[in-house]
């Protein structure tokens, strides 16, 4: 189970922000806005792992300044040893809120709650909680987005622990169809005797068109067992 975990750990995030991008961005849909996506990533990790992920996000505007989302993912892992595993994760709900905004720089926060509803060893067996701080900065066709991340995953066990730690990006608005970008994760478990990091490079894009299809892909830049080498990520998003 803990190798699952860790492997968890080091993806978390990936299917529940500006995919495919890791760091949230802090657009919100407006009262009464919504969407809904489907995204998927293949992996394989250090250790031989493969694995592919589904998501179906829901997401609601609640005002112009908060959003509320609902996710599904369910896992596919084919392990190194051969073994076979497939169902549910841990259902998840986040709210967004922006409550800082400018021509140059918004402000906001996600704050999120996953759901011990994933099946045996595809979910961490409790509830677990995220903070996301977004500050984001508009320059032309420009974006910086910085986020700062605390992970409360303390009560999984001593091989995960808390995590705290930043994401950085950079996107360019290429047209009005096409944005494209690339980010930077670092993050740090708050037991240091775990002294193991989770450092990853991911580039990728969105087109536009009616549909939003997403593209990316993932390299670690640290090797560990449980973090994965390198992955495939694409995404469809609807609004409505």
């Amino acid at each position: 189970m803990k190798r699952v975990h860790l492997l968890l750990l080091a993806l978390f995030g990936y299917s529940y922000a500006f995919y495919p991008f890791t760091g949230e961005d802090t657009r919100t849909l407006g009262k009464g806005g919504k969407q809904v996506e489907l995204n998927t990533s293949y992996f394989r990790n250090y250790d031989g792992t493969k694995h592919t992920d589904f998501v179906l996000q829901s997401t609601f505007g609640i005002t112009d300044s908060l959003d509320i989302a609902v996710g599904i993912p369910y896992y596919f892992y084919r392990f190194g040893d051969g073994v076979k595993k497939d169902g549910l994760g841990d259902v998840y709900v986040f709210v967004k809120h922006v409550p800082i905004r400018s021509e140059s720089f918004n402000l906001g926060y996600r704050a999120q709650v996953n759901f011990d509803t994933g099946k045996r060893d595809l979910g961490y067996g409790t509830s677990t909680y995220d903070l996301y701080v977004m500050l984001e900065f508009f320059k032309d066709r420009f974006t910086t987005n910085l986020n700062l991340v605390y992970l409360k995953h303390s009560h999984v066990g001593e091989n995960i622990r808390d995590a705290r730690g930043f994401i950085i990006g950079e996107y360019v608005k290429l047209s009005d169809r096409l944005t494209i970008g690339g980010e930077f994760k670092y993050l740090i478990p708050e037991d240091r005797k775990a002294d193991r990091r989770d450092m990853h490079i991911l580039i990728g894009g969105v087109y536009s068109a009616g549909i939003d299809v997403s593209f990316g892909l993932h390299k670690s830049i640290n090797h560990y067992d449980g973090f994965a080498d390198w992955g495939l990520l694409v995404g469809l998003l609807k609004g409505f």
